[in-house]
């Protein structure tokens, strides 16, 4: 049903869009006499005096469109998606770690880049994560926020770098708008994924540096520097995608004359200085020079090297992966449902179309040696495009920053075709809005009886079973907690050090016992002894047991019961 409704939608937008043409080619004829006037002046004035009104009222128009924004990200953050991605997990606890005691999970002292199961996890998202855990409980909810966070500031500079190509604010209300609705953003900024990162801060970076060029202040040129360093910190993947954008972008704006030493200065101090931890950290983990500490930092190499994932030889079989990047099916089935894809399906004509127009504004601005924003967003594109193709195995959460100068081309190809013709954007509304309510309705409704656990994350019960245990259960002070996690269950040790874990307790793979619970049951159950028991599903005799003992169960969790005694 849904992908029928994508294919309808698809095809009315195919329709709609060659109607404009072909009235032009009416008008030319009524003008020469050759065919009457079909042009309705009535419904053109209604439609402008209804540009003009959400123009003058574009600011409530933006707020209203930020209040579905966090609704539909916040609403049970920490069920949707169903469960706590292993990467999450592990950020969670590398996060919880650095501000009790200043390493990793693993011993290291404050890394500019992380160990994660041997491989590398990206710094920022666990840095933030480590400074909320400051003022926010351990749980779900408290370590997805921040992905919400970043995806209202994004939600923001989409707005800002719409006005900038448009000049209105009315037609500056297509990005928020997008960003809002289409489906990778929505599922990219309900979990936190620290690769993710790098969507929001590319719209960081696209819109300092839109703002550097175009208006020559030397502190735009300052921040272009500063968000581009923060951004190496989200995601490798930046260490392929900047330098090839500046390569470009460098070259144009001599051409157009926008470039000197001054700007490239002011650009790239901040830059340098904020890229040059991690140059350490490349160089030994490339074995160029030996691992060393800092009075504040550790740079030691990771245990599994990840240049490998990097080939000229994955270019031809990459490029089969436009298709799930656009209409979904990957097997990382919390990237993309394939029954939406990551943008919908009425809009990709709009992405091609968009990404012909900036072609066309390049290549005028180059004959002419005038500024375009598109040649920064066709530079951009190229930058992650290119990464896209050299990277082994690419899914959508690899090559998130792509959908930046998606969004963007989808944005211009809009105003560009429909700026004087406003009737049909009711009809691209209305349609964006049904197809954003039924990607709504299968997110929170059907993606768990359709594609239930993926094998990447754990059941959330756990975590939440001990909150709930410490909140509601706990007979007194000394009343431990015993987890019986189902079997196979992905790092137990790291779910009960983040949920129950106390200041100042350091983490071990080879420790079960933190704060006051214990991931796994005593060697001989005493039912006399003041504990509360979390059991799973895989061992309904336990439960049974000790409810015949005098427990109570509370079994409103899935796949877990709490058992515990009635406080007297």
């Amino acid at each position: 049903m849904f992908q029928l409704f994508a294919v309808t939608g698809l095809v009315l937008t195919l329709l709609f869009a060659a109607v404009p043409y072909f009235k032009g080619q009416k008008q030319a004829e009524a003008e020469s006499g050759t065919a009457p006037e079909m042009e309705s002046t009535e419904s053109v004035k209604i439609m402008f005096r209804l540009g003009q009104w959400i123009t003058r009222y574009y600011l409530v128009i933006l707020l209203l469109i930020f209040a579905v924004f966090l609704f539909t990200r916040i609403f049970k953050l920490d069920s949707f998606p169903n469960g706590f991605h292993v990467d999450e997990l592990s950020m969670a606890v590398d996060a919880k770690s650095i501000r009790d005691n200043g390493t990793d999970r693993s011993g290291i002292r404050y890394p500019v880049y992380f160990q994660n199961y041997g491989g590398g996890q990206n710094a920022l998202y666990t840095y933030v994560e480590a400074v909320l855990l400051n003022f926010l409980p351990s749980t779900i909810f408290s370590f997805r926020i921040q992905a919400v966070f970043w995806g209202a500031l994004c939600f923001f500079a989409m707005f800002g770098i719409c006005y900038e190509i448009t000049g209105s604010y009315g037609w500056a209300l297509l990005g928020p708008l997008l960003v809002t609705t289409m489906p990778v953003y929505l599922m990219s900024e309900r979990w936190g994924l620290e690769a993710y990162l790098f969507l929001p801060f590319s719209s960081f970076v696209m819109y300092f540096a839109i703002r550097a060029v175009k208006y020559e202040r030397d502190r735009d040129w300052i921040m272009t520097g500063l968000v581009m360093g923060f951004s190496l910190y989200t995601y490798a993947v930046s260490y392929i995608v900047f330098p090839i954008f500046l390569l470009l972008t460098g070259i144009y704006l001599i051409r157009v004359r926008k470039l000197s030493v001054k700007r490239v200065l002011l650009l790239g101090i901040p830059l340098g200085l904020l890229a040059f931890p991690l140059v350490l950290f490349q160089l030994v983990n490339f074995k160029i020079i030996p691992g060393f500490s800092t009075l504040i930092s550790d740079f030691f190499p990771l245990p599994i090297p990840r240049e490998q994932e990097v080939s000229l030889s994955n270019i031809c079989i990459n490029l089969s992966f436009f298709r799930e990047l656009f209409l979904g099916g990957e097997e990382l089935t919390y990237n993309s449902f394939k029954e939406f894809g990551t943008i919908y399906l009425f809009l990709l004509p709009f992405v091609l179309a968009g990404f012909v127009i900036c072609i066309k504004d390049l290549v005028r601005s180059l004959r002419e040696r005038s500024f375009t924003v598109s040649a920064l967003l066709l530079f951009y594109w190229f930058g992650a495009t290119v990464f896209m193709l050299l990277v082994t195995k690419p899914n959508v959460n690899r090559v998130n920053e792509l959908f930046m100068p998606f969004l963007l081309f989808i944005a211009i190809a809009v105003y560009r075709l429909f700026a004087s013709r406003p009737f049909y954007l009711i009809w691209l509304f209305l349609w964006n809005s049904a197809s954003f309510a039924f990607f709504l309705y299968f997110y929170f409704f059907l993606q768990n009886a359709v594609y239930g656990y993926h094998p990447l994350y754990t059941s959330a019960s756990p975590g939440k079973a001990i909150l709930k245990s410490e909140e509601q259960y706990l007979t007194d002070e000394n009343t431990h907690i015993y987890i019986q996690f189902a079997d196979g269950a992905i790092s137990s040790y790291q779910q009960t050090y983040y949920f129950a874990g106390e200041k100042g307790e350091v983490y071990s793979d080879e420790e079960p016992s933190y704060g006051r619970a214990t991931a796994k049951l005593p060697d001989e159950l005493n039912v006399e002894e003041n504990a509360v028991y979390i059991i799973h599903d895989d061992w309904p005799h336990i439960v049974s047991y000790l409810i015949s003992e005098g427990f109570e169960a509370d079994q409103t969790l899935p796949e877990y019961s709490i058992l515990y005694r009635r406080k007297e």
